[in-house]
C-alpha cells in the first residue's frame, strides 16, 4: 500500500487553450510528492487569474491535509465551492501519480476497453457555411483502436484530396477538422462517403458517419430554421427529414438532432431510426428515454465525482456514453484517460489534425499499447448501421 496521499499544495495558472483563449492549469501536490494536474477551462463568468486565486486561498484550505485518494471527500469540499473540475481532476491524477499507475487505471483496475473514436471531418463551427455542428467518420468496425484510428486518418485526408478536386477549402477549423462552404447537409454527407470509399473502405459495412447538428441552434419559433439552405422546417418536418438521411446514407449516430425543448420531437425521432441509429442527447433526454446515448463534456460537469454519476446513471438507463472534447481544449490529453477509465464507449476528440486533438488519439494508442492482450475495442457493440 502507498499510504494516504495528503495534499499539501493547490497551485492555479493562467495557461491559453488551443485558440488563444483563458485556460486555467490545476497542480496538486502531495507530501509524497506525487504531482497531478488538470488544464480546463474555468468556470463561466470566472477568470482564470480569480481562478487561480481562488484555488490557492479558498480551495488550498479546504483541501490541503486532505487524502486526495478519498475522492468523495475532495470533491464535496469543492462542490461547495463551485470551482469546476480541474482541481478535482487534478488531485484524482495525483492520487494515481501516489499509488504508481496512470488515471485511466487507478479509475479502473481492470478497464481493457478502447473506445470509439469519432473523429471530426467537417466542422460548421468555423464561421463557414454549414448548418450542422460535425460531420464525423466512426471506424466501427475496426479491430482495434490503432486500426481505427488509421481508417479515420485516411478517410479524412481522402475528403481532403475531394475538397481540393471540387475547388473547395481546405481550411481547418478549431476542432482539427476541414472547414469548407458546403450548401447542405446532404452535399455534406455525399462528400464524406464518397472519401470513405476512396480511402478503399465500405460505406455502412466497415465505416460509418455521424452528425452533431447543434440543433438548438437552429430553433425558430416551434420550428427549426437552417440559415445556409435558406429553409424553415417544423418539428415533424425535421424528423422525417432525418429519417430520409439515416435511410440514405451510412449514419450510425445523430447528435443533438433537435432541440432540447422539443420532447416530440426526440420520441419520433427515436420510434422511426433508434432501431439503427444511435439518438445522442443530454442526460435529462436520456433519462426521459429519448435518447439513446448520452454526451458528456468536462466542460459541463463540477468534480470528477459527478461525472463518475452522470455515467452511472446513464449506464443503468442503458443509454451508450459518448465522452466530448469541450468547445475549446488543450493540448492535455486528460480525456483519453478518462475514456478508459470511465469505460466510455465512445469519444469525440476532434480531427486528427492540430496538437490538442491528436494529443487524444496519440495517449489512446499508448494506452493501448499499455494494455497489449488485454486490450479490447468498443467497436461493435453500439451500432448497427444501414449498409446501401
Amino acid at each position: 500500500m502507498a499510504g494516504r496521499a495528503v495534499i499539501v499544495g493547490v497551485r492555479g495558472r493562467e495557461v491559453l487553450d488551443a485558440c488563444g483563449g483563458p485556460a486555467l492549469e490545476v497542480t496538486v501536490r502531495l507530501e509524497s510528492g506525487a504531482v497531478g494536474r488538470a488544464c480546463l477551462r474555468p468556470v463561466p463568468g470566472q477568470s482564470p487569474r480569480s481562478a487561480a486565486h481562488a484555488l490557492e486561498t479558498a480551495v488550498g484550505d479546504a483541501l490541503v491535509g486532505c487524502d486526495a485518494g478519498d475522492q468523495a471527500a475532495v470533491d464535496g469540499a469543492l462542490g461547495v465551492l463551485g470551482l469546476g473540475a480541474g482541481a478535482s481532476l487534478a488531485s484524482a491524477r495525483a492520487a494515481a501519480a501516489h499509488a504508481g499507475m496512470p488515471l485511466w487505471r487507478w479509475l479502473d483496475d481492470g478497464a481493457s476497453a478502447l473506445p470509439v473514436p469519432m473523429l471530426t471531418l467537417l466542422d460548421g463551427s468555423a464561421g463557414n457555411a454549414l448548418d450542422v455542428r460535425e460531420l464525423m467518420v466512426v471506424p466501427w468496425a475496426a479491430e482495434s483502436f490503432a486500426d481505427a484510428v488509421r481508417v479515420g486518418v485516411r478517410v479524412y485526408w481522402a475528403l481532403g484530396d475531394l475538397l481540393a478536386e471540387v475547388g473547395a477549402l481546405r481550411s481547418v477549423g478549431a476542432t482539427g477538422a476541414f472547414a469548407p462552404n458546403v450548401p447542405s447537409v446532404e452535399a455534406a454527407l455525399e462528400l464524406a462517403e464518397t472519401a470513405i470509399e476512396r480511402a478503399g473502405h465500405r460505406p455502412g459495412e466497415d465505416v460509418a458517419l455521424a452528425v452533431d447538428a447543434g440543433a438548438a441552434r437552429w430553433r425558430f419559433g416551434s420550428g427549426y430554421r437552417l440559415a445556409t439552405e435558406c429553409l424553415t422546417l417544423s418539428g415533424p418536418a425535421l424528423v422525417a427529414r432525418w429519417a430520409d438521411l439515416a435511410e440514405a446514407y451510412p449514419i450510425a449516430a445523430l447528435i443533438d438532432p433537435l432541440g432540447s425543448d422539443d420532447p416530440d420531437g426526440w420520441a419520433a425521432l427515436r420510434s422511426r431510426v433508434g432501431h439503427r441509429v444511435q439518438v445522442v442527447g443530454g442526460v435529462a433526454l436520456a433519462s426521459s428515454g429519448l435518447a439513446s446515448a448520452v454526451t458528456v463534456g468536462l466542460d459541463g460537469v463540477a468534480t470528477l465525482s459527478s461525472l463518475l454519476e452522470l455515467v452511472a446513471e446513464a449506464r443503468a438507463g442503458g443509454c451508450g456514453v459518448v465522452l466530448s472534447r469541450a468547445p475549446a481544449e488543450t493540448e492535455d490529453p486528460l480525456l483519453a484517460d478518462l475514456a478508459v477509465g470511465l469505460q466510455a464507449g465512445q469519444i469525440r476528440a476532434g480531427g486528427p489534425c492540430r496538437g490538442e486533438c491528436t494529443a487524444k488519439y496519440n495517449r489512446l494508442l499508448r494506452i493501448e499499447e499499455a494494455l497489449g492482450d488485454d486490450a479490447l475495442y468498443a467497436g461493435h457493440a453500439p451500432f448497427r448501421v444501414r449498409v446501401r
